[in-house]
């Protein structure tokens, strides 16, 4: 089951994907729910939406669930319209400012319109960013300069103990169907392949492999099971795995002409297509590991994650340890992060005691861990020595940030914070 969490008084709405060098000016004073927060968007990224009626107040940085610290505007709500329907997207209400398209339709849109749905969706304040999920309007831009031949839609849950993607496609087939009919149709993609758990049940997929005749249909259809080992929902993973291409990690998966997206950004798509619904909020799922419990919500974009705690009924922050995606990437977050298009899992745990490292015993159980054969133990050493050419030859470039390497590791090294250092100086 899905809380459909109403807008809090204070949001703070993301103005962009990233950081921007000079700031973007949003608009200040009253605003309305569904309008644009901003003239234009920063780059490729998408066009900030208004989730309630509001007065915005001023433009602030701000943390996200990734880590990544972007400008947003302040809004303070004046007015919030609760939701007529019920389940798992029933978002803060559906603003019709997009046509509105039958199945039918969708299924016959022209792949022409590649570049009128990019607008489209920026327009609409489509925002997907994550790891599992890589920029999609990203993905969309690079297949206007190569030809994608395979949408893949990514069902494969990080975390067992909360399985967000599963839940949304045996909760929304018609629309996550939708959304990757259009994307396969303005993609010309010859191939749509939804990825499940092989241990997932068969009941909740049976509508994705068998839509019913009212929903849209993509393009060469298939429903492939994979063994879900952690991490294979990595999109370099994913397409090795199944296309046996190359994808150097942080870089876009439609490169190699594969479109990778999860269930949340199908079926955001998917809406707007049927409903002409903006992305005014997503899904969010937190696991409460004092309590061993999980929760399911649909939250407003820009809301603080402390006010979701509070909701939820969590201690407060400053008693958590909070993590955003899974829980082995170690992403530490603060107490003022908002949510937004990145990342949609959030690990809430008790505050664990300090761990003192003991030297490297060479036990080798780090490399024989690691999915893409990095040696990460030496990449530390080359950290530690800041010596990037050393990083480079033992494969740092190779690493997907999974986490593995620190989790096996008897002596309690900080392999990845190395790597994720030393890979910040090479990114510099």
């Amino acid at each position: 089951m899905f809380a459909v969490l109403t807008p809090t008084d204070e949001l703070r709405v993301p103005l962009a994907s990233h950081a921007l060098a000079e700031p973007l000016a949003p608009i200040h004073g009253n605003v309305r729910q569904g309008e644009r927060l901003v003239d234009h968007a920063a780059g490729s990224s998408h066009l900030a939406i208004v989730p309630a009626d509001a007065v915005a107040e001023s433009e602030v940085q701000v943390p996200l669930l990734d880590g990544r610290q972007v400008p947003a505007a302040r809004l303070r709500v004046t007015r919030v319209d609760l939701p007529g329907a019920t389940g798992a997207l029933a978002a803060p209400p559906a603003i019709a400012t997009q046509p509105i398209m039958t199945a039918d339709e969708i299924s016959e849109i022209p792949a022409s319109d590649l570049g009128a749905w990019i607008d489209r969706l920026r327009d609409a304040g489509i925002w997907v960013d994550r790891w599992t999920s890589p920029d999609l309007l990203g993905q969309l831009n690079a297949s206007l300069r190569r030809p994608v031949d395979t949408v893949m839609c990514n069902v494969l849950d990080v975390d067992p103990t909360v399985p967000l993607n599963a839940a949304l496609a045996a909760n929304h087939p018609s629309e996550l169907l939708a959304g990757l009919t259009l994307i396969s149709r303005i993609t010309s993609a010859a191939s749509t392949w939804i990825v499940t758990d092989v241990q997932a049940p068969a009941d909740w997929s049976a509508p994705l492999r068998n839509p019913s005749p009212g929903s849209a249909r993509p393009t060469g259809l298939r429903v492939i099971p994979l063994i879900n080992v952690y991490p294979q929902a990595d999109p370099s993973l994913l397409l090795y795995a199944l296309l046996n291409r190359r994808l150097r990690p942080g870089r876009l998966p439609s490169e190699l002409g594969a479109l990778v997206l999860d269930c949340a950004a199908a079926i955001a798509v998917g809406q707007l297509a049927l409903a002409g619904r903006p992305m005014l909020s997503v899904p969010l799922a937190v696991r409460d590991h004092a309590r061993r419990e999980s929760h399911f919500c649909i939250v407003p974009i820009g809301t603080l994650l402390t006010h979701v705690l509070r909701r939820l009924g969590l201690p407060p922050v400053q008693q958590l340890v909070l993590r955003g995606g899974d829980v082995l990437r170690d992403i530490h977050l603060p107490e003022d992060c908002v949510i937004g298009g990145t990342e949609l899992l959030v690990h809430a745990s008790p505050p664990e005691p300090p761990i003192n490292p003991d030297p490297c015993v060479r036990c080798g159980w780090c490399f024989e861990s690691c999915p893409t054969y990095v040696q990460p133990a030496n990449c530390l050493e080359a950290a530690q020595r800041d010596d990037a050419d050393l990083a480079i030859r033992f494969g740092i470039e190779a690493c997907i940030d999974c986490g593995i390497c620190s989790y096996v590791c008897p002596s309690h090294l900080p392999i990845l914070a190395g790597i994720r250092w030393m890979r910040g100086r090479l990114e510099g």
